[in-house]
C-alpha cells in the first residue's frame, strides 16, 4: 500500500465498517424470520385439523359441545319435572313441630294425590288420626326419631317411636305404588321402607335433593311452606349418625282445609329476628278480607298458646 493509499485509509474512519444497508438487511431478515415462526406456530392447529382423521374431529367437536348442551338439557328437564310436580299437588297437610320442648313452627306439605293416591291416603289418615278398634293411631304427638345432617329426618313410627314400629291403614306394610314422582329438591316427602314394598307409617323429609334415592322410595309430596323449620331441626338436632341431638316431636297435624285449620304457616316469635320471617307473608295477609284477617290472628294465638300449654 503506497503512501496515498494509507493516507486515504486513515482519513476515512468508517471506511472499514460494513455498509449501513448491511445492518438494515440483517434486522429485516430477523424480523421476517420471527414473523415466519409466529405464522408457522399459528398454522399448526389448522394443519393438524386438516390432517386429523374424521373420527378425531368428531370426538373433539362432541367434547366441546356436549357439556353445555347437556347442561341446557338438564336445566330444561328439571324445570319441566318441577312443573309436573307442582301440578300434581291436590291435598295439603300441616305439621306443628316442637324442638327441645319448645314450639318452633308449622310446616305445610303439598301431596301428590293424583299420582300416588293410595300412599297419600295412608299419610292423610295418619295425620288426621286413624281409628283402629277403640284406639286412634296417627302422627300427632309422635317423635322424629332420626335426624341425619345433610340427608333427611325420619318420623312416623306410630307404635314405638323408635323407628322399629311398622303400621299402615292397609296393614303392617303395603306395596310400592309407583315411582313416578322423584326427589327434585330439599323438603321432598317420601314413605320410608326397609326394602321393596314395605311402606308403612314412617316417612322422611329431605334436607337436600336426594336424587340417588329415586326409584327406591315412593315420593308423596313436598314442603310448600315452613322449610326453615325443617332446616332448624337439621341445624339444632341433626347428627352424622342420625341420633337426634335434641328431642323433636310432631305436636299437631292434620289435613289443611283453609283458615279454619289456622294459618298455613307459623314461625316461632323467638325466631323472627334470626330468620327475618313473619307468621304469614304480608301480601297474603293484606289480600284477605278484614274478618279473615281477624280470624287468622286469633287462630294463630290459639295454636301458639295451646302448644305452649302442652310443653
Amino acid at each position: 500500500m503506497n503512501f496515498l493509499s494509507r493516507l486515504h485509509f486513515f482519513s476515512s474512519p468508517f471506511s472499514h465498517a460494513p455498509p449501513a444497508s448491511s445492518s438494515f438487511s440483517s434486522s429485516s431478515s430477523f424480523s421476517s424470520a420471527r414473523e415466519g415462526l409466529l405464522w408457522e406456530w399459528l398454522e399448526r392447529p389448522r394443519n393438524w385439523w386438516r390432517r386429523s382423521p374424521l373420527g378425531v374431529k368428531g370426538a373433539l367437536a362432541f367434547a366441546l359441545t356436549a357439556p353445555p348442551l347437556f347442561f341446557l338439557y338438564r336445566l330444561q328437564r328439571d324445570r319441566s319435572v318441577s312443573a309436573v310436580h307442582k301440578q300434581a299437588i291436590r291435598d295439603r297437610v300441616f305439621m306443628d313441630f316442637a324442638l327441645g320442648g319448645r314450639y318452633i313452627g308449622r310446616v305445610l306439605i303439598g301431596l301428590y294425590s293424583d299420582r300416588v293416591p293410595l300412599s297419600v291416603e295412608n299419610f292423610i289418615q295418619l295425620c288426621e288420626g286413624y281409628r283402629v278398634q277403640d284406639k286412634v293411631i296417627g302422627y300427632r304427638n309422635t317423635p322424629v326419631h332420626l335426624v341425619k345432617r345433610g340427608v333427611n329426618l325420619t318420623a312416623g313410627d306410630v307404635l314405638s317411636g323408635t323407628g322399629v314400629g311398622k303400621l299402615s291403614i292397609y296393614g303392617l306394610t303395603f306395596p310400592d305404588e309407583n315411582f313416578d314422582m322423584q326427589f327434585i329438591q330439599d323438603g321432598d316427602v317420601a314413605l320410608m321402607n326397609s326394602g321393596p314394598s314395605t311402606n308403612n307409617s314412617q316417612f322422611i323429609i329431605t334436607f337436600n335433593a336426594l336424587t340417588p334415592l329415586n326409584r327406591n322410595y315412593v315420593v308423596i309430596g313436598t314442603v310448600l311452606k315452613g322449610m326453615r323449620v325443617i332446616k332448624q331441626i337439621e341445624e339444632e338436632a341433626g347428627s352424622k349418625t342420625g341420633a337426634p341431638m335434641q328431642p323433636v316431636r310432631i305436636i299437631n297435624c292434620g289435613l289443611y282445609r283453609g283458615l279454619q285449620d289456622g294459618p298455613p304457616f307459623f314461625a316461632n316469635p323467638d325466631l323472627l329476628d334470626r330468620y327475618g320471617e313473619t307468621r304469614v307473608s304480608e301480601a297474603d295477609f293484606l289480600a284477605l278480607k278484614p274478618e279473615e284477617q281477624e280470624k287468622l290472628v286469633e287462630a294463630s294465638k290459639a295454636v301458639v298458646s295451646s302448644t305452649k300449654a302442652t310443653k
